[in-house]
């Protein structure tokens, strides 16, 4: 409250950021494995390949990721591979996304 007034300190977004040449990759866990574990064989694969990620969402068992599509389609088709030894892989081209970000923060 300020001076009786109700105040909203909701956060707007204050830029967008276009990448192009992306490529999200979705691993979900096939089984009940400890988080940690699932992730590390992610990231372990991921880096084994040089694949930089650029955003991540991840819960205990889905991992998305936003990756730039450098990999030529067998090291790619390789990388699906490795992965489905971890999980569900789905691996797709989109529209560039964008990103909103607020003020004072940078791609």
């Amino acid at each position: 409250m300020v001076n009786g007034a109700s105040v909203s300190l909701q956060r707007l977004p204050t830029a967008v950021t276009i990448k192009e040449r992306i490529v999200v990759l979705n691993v979900q866990s096939n089984r009940k494995s400890v988080s940690h574990g699932f992730l590390a064989g992610i990231f372990g694969t991921l880096d084994r390949f040089g694949v930089v990620v650029d955003l991540i969402s991840t819960s205990e068992v889905f991992v998305s990721m936003a990756i730039e599509d450098v990999l030529d389609r067998k090291l790619q088709a390789r990388l699906v591979r490795d992965l489905e030894k971890i999980g569900i892989v789905r691996f797709f081209s989109l529209y560039p996304p964008f990103r909103l970000l607020p003020l004072g923060l940078s791609w």
